[in-house]
């Protein structure tokens, strides 16, 4: 019958308009074949402050957050804890008296946000580090076991990398890797599903009442959860590598949106972009005007000598005198052109940058004594770096802007003049003790100097086209 007809085929064009407007329209459903590359990494439960999964690259486990979503969350000893067990453990190890009943374990991942209780009270939500293609999911550990399900995403990264950078402490290995996986265990609800193609920051999941932590790792081979001997750990940290683990926590800190910028220089543990102090120690570490220690630390809290900051302040003028200049330093202590920095502060000396620091100390007169050893503090290195700069005769401001030095105080011009010229900002909100002060801004003339603010302010002098960005 005619009409039958029309009806069929009219209801054949609604199926294909349906297909066509769910396959290509719905939000659940990514068209695309391969994952967007892995070019930059996050962590997979929010930080201290976070609130943008996305923009989660503050670190969080530093041992001292506590966060209230354990059980008894009023208890103050039953606050969740966010940090590293397994990996903290004396290399990895894990021993008895933590639930480690065999010898030779060692923990293939990292345990994240522990509860004392075990108990996470609503869920703590868990996120992908990356963009990837989850590869697993895995029903089979049945919630409440105290394993819990888990997931694991492949990241496919823009180029190849060594796996001895990332590899556990002490171990070799030759092996290197264009794609990472990421395994998300012990959650209590999975958000994905396999085949699904997932953007850094997505959920992935939620860990609440089956097992109270994340147990977190990343591997770069395999697409299983699994350790490599049967307590389910791995016999010894050499056994890890070679199983194809690496340390979580170095890669995603390597990985970090922003460390890519600086792929050809240095690179600290201790210095992330979500540090004020990031771009001026990148910057000078990039120029080899700074340099950390041989663990691979930069220790940006540590202070900073008279020798230390007057080479660095050489260094980044680009003033060094070298066999050029005339006469040797004044000082009574800095006579050895063996010593280091003898040539820093000759060069110094020579450019008149130090010449508060000469002349008659005593009748009769004798030379002053530099003290290359003595911490540097903020006001002794603003007077050099206004010397430095030639900047010794710019008017300054007036009324002071800073809390703790007026006007005709001794060291109040250096002050205001760096404050001008955009390289000295003082302290908000805090005495020159540390002590909290609602609404002052100090310079603390007298204060050492440390590592993160020496780097800045001699990147604000220097390493900017003007001192006065």
């Amino acid at each position: 019958m005619p009409g039958h007809k029309l009806t069929t085929q009219f209801s054949i064009f609604l199926s294909i308009i349906f297909f066509v407007t769910t396959f290509f329209f719905s939000p659940n459903i990514s068209l695309a074949a391969d994952p967007k590359p892995a070019t930059g990494f996050i962590y997979p439960v929010l930080g201290d402050g976070v609130t943008d999964p996305k923009q989660n690259t503050v670190d969080p486990r530093p041992g001292t957050q506590t966060h209230d979503d354990c059980e008894d969350a009023d208890s103050a000893t039953n606050e969740t804890l966010w940090y590293s067990s397994g990996n903290d453990f004396g290399n990895n190890y894990c021993p008895p008296s933590l639930g480690c009943g065999w010898s030779n374990c060692y923990h293939p991942g990292e345990d994240w946000n522990l509860c004392p209780s075990g108990y996470i009270e609503d869920g703590v939500n868990v996120y992908a580090v990356a963009n990837g293609k989850v590869v697993r999911k895995s029903t089979v550990l049945a919630s409440g076991t105290g394993s819990g399900h888990y997931v694991t995403i492949r990241h496919d990264l823009p180029k190849e990398e060594k796996l001895s950078d990332y590899a556990f402490s002490g171990t070799t290995t030759s092996e290197t890797f264009s794609e990472v996986y990421s395994t998300y265990a012990h959650i209590d609800t999975i958000a994905v599903e396999k085949d699904d193609i997932v953007e850094k920051g997505d959920l992935i999941g939620k860990i609440s009442a089956c097992c109270g932590h994340l147990h977190f790792e990343m591997k770069t081979q395999g697409e299983n959860i699994t350790g490599c001997s049967s307590c389910g750990y791995c016999s010894s940290e050499q056994a890890l590598t070679d199983n194809h683990f690496l340390e979580p926590d170095k890669f995603i800190r390597a990985h970090i949106e922003g460390i890519d910028l600086f792929d050809d220089c240095q690179f600290y543990w201790d210095v992330w972009p979500d540090k004020w102090y990031f771009l001026p120690i990148m910057r000078l570490s990039c120029a080899g005007i700074i340099q950390g220690y041989p663990d691979g630390y930069y220790r940006p809290g540590n202070s900073v000598n008279r020798a230390e900051m007057i080479k660095l302040v050489v260094e980044a003028s680009g003033a060094m005198c070298e066999g050029g200049c005339i006469s040797d330093p004044y000082f009574s202590d800095v006579t050895d052109p063996s010593e280091w920095y003898y040539d820093y502060v000759k060069t110094a000396y020579n450019n008149g940058w130090l010449d508060h620091m000469y002349g008659c100390n005593y009748i009769p007169c004798v030379p002053a004594y530099f003290e290359p050893g003595r911490d540097a503090s903020r006001g002794w290195i603003a007077y050099v770096i206004v010397k430095a700069l030639g900047m010794e005769n710019l008017s300054y401001a007036y009324p002071s802007p800073f809390d703790d030095i007026e006007y005709g105080d001794a060291g109040y011009a250096e002050a205001a003049r760096t404050r001008w010229l955009n390289i000295f900002f003082g302290y908000e909100n805090k005495k020159c003790n540390g002590d909290y002060t609602f609404g002052e801004v100090n310079f603390c003339y007298d204060n050492p100097i440390n590592r993160a603010e020496a780097a800045a302010v001699v990147e604000r002098a220097f390493l900017r086209e003007s001192a006065y960005q």
